[in-house]
């Protein structure tokens, strides 16, 4: 990715465990995408680990997991691609953070 910009990557990615998370998934991204958030879906029939490593090679920073336990407690599993697993979060704390990470990386 020599001469991408960070700032032309998605700063998350949506990754649902199954095709049964999709439909939240697509909820979670509508949510984002109104806070301002560049955020990708991968919809793809692809196991998780097999998206997990995709999205670390494209050097996503945030990787947002979810499943059917995520779903019903509305929140999402979050990684970051430097300090792996960060636990489950609720989407308020998740859009808080990832605001955050935009306005700093808009300082350097």
């Amino acid at each position: 990715m020599t001469g991408v910009q960070t700032c032309a990557l998605p700063i998350s990615i949506i990754l649902p465990i199954s095709e049964k998370t999709v439909e939240y998934g697509r909820d979670l991204k509508r949510q984002f995408q109104s806070a301002g958030i560049r955020v990708e879906l991968d919809e793809r029939n692809e196991k998780i680990g097999y998206k997990i490593r995709a999205a670390r090679n494209r050097k996503i920073p945030y990787m947002l997991v979810v499943g059917a336990a995520e779903e019903e407690s509305r929140t999402v599993a979050v990684r970051k691609i430097q300090a792996g697993q960060q636990g489950e979060w609720k989407i308020e704390k998740c859009l808080e953070v990832l605001n955050q990470e935009i306005s700093k990386r808009s300082e350097d």
